[in-house]
């Protein structure tokens, strides 16, 4: 019988046992920022993601804009949307792509001053 060489070896356990242990390392990593959805390892948010802002209608597509940010897209499959379109509101969903699948919708109570 031949003999493997100490480098074959090595590599060769080092490669076996990373395959092993490879089913005992966690599933995704979950980051901790607040103003930002959770990304697992592979890069795909998880969890819910909440954002404050106006609700407008561009087309057939739907975006809130928070204060100083960019337009996120929003949908829905168990809310009518275009009934919070020019309102501020804070929603609630979780992202699949760039888009927030919203499925709650709370309406601010914003007054103005009518310069009285």
């Amino acid at each position: 019988m031949k003999k493997l060489s100490p480098l074959v070896l090595t590599v060769s356990l080092v490669v076996i046992g990373g395959l092993v242990f490879s089913g005992c390392l966690p599933k995704h990593e979950l980051t901790n920022n607040p103003n930002q959805a959770p990304v697992d390892v592979n890069n795909k948010k998880v969890g819910d993601t909440t954002k404050s802002g106006l609700i407008t209608k561009i087309g057939r597509k739907y975006f809130i804009t928070e204060a100083g940010g960019e337009p996120v897209e929003i949908d829905s499959y168990s809310l009518d949307l275009s009934q919070y379109v020019g309102k501020m509101a804070d929603v609630t969903g979780q992202y699949s792509g760039d888009t927030l699948f919203v499925r709650e919708v709370n309406l601010k109570d914003i007054k103005f001053n009518e310069g009285r």
